[in-house]
């Protein structure tokens, strides 16, 4: 039998497999909505009202809910130069002093937009051209950048393992 952290592990590695998934359909509808305004632009001189509004949500959408799963799986640009030229030992601190910095960041940027969710959802704040409130955006910020902070976390508490079998 798993041990509990095992079966931990597996359960949030799908969590954030289905958010990177949300993330992944919202690259699709921005692509959509794009083709489809310069389409509409050309061919009929009639552009899609809002299109810059629907990409610049979808945009935080896909970047903050693909965050975490490209950390868990280790799919972050990692440039180890100053690691090779330390001693294994001392690679494996700057490892969890880097993730552990990137948490306490993280965490930084949620606690951030959490209190963006709370004033723009009291204050009623709206895009520009659709008036779509704001703050479930900001939302899926706090959500994806809590969700890699805890990455962080696991990366700066267990430097041993490769990121996929955190």
């Amino acid at each position: 039998m798993d041990p509990p952290s095992s079966r931990l592990d597996r359960w949030f590695g799908r969590a954030l497999r289905h958010l990177c998934l949300i993330g992944g359909l919202a690259i699709l509808f921005m692509m959509l909505v794009t083709v489809a305004d310069v389409a509409m632009r050309y061919l009929f001189n009639a552009p899609i009202k809002g299109t810059l509004d629907l990409t610049q949500m979808s945009m935080s959408i896909a970047v903050f809910s693909a965050l975490a799963y490209c950390g868990w799986t280790g799919g972050h640009v990692v440039v180890d130069v100053l690691a090779a030229l330390f001693p294994r030992w001392i690679a494996r601190i700057l490892c969890v002093v880097v993730s552990f910095v990137g948490g306490a960041f993280m965490l930084g940027v949620a606690w951030q937009s959490a209190v963006a969710v709370a004033d723009y959802a009291t204050t009623g704040e709206v895009s520009f051209t659709l008036h779509v409130p704001l703050y479930p955006f900001f939302a899926v910020v706090a959500f994806g950048s809590l969700a890699y902070a805890i990455v962080l976390g696991l990366a700066a508490a267990r430097p041993d393992r490769p990121p996929h079998e955190r």
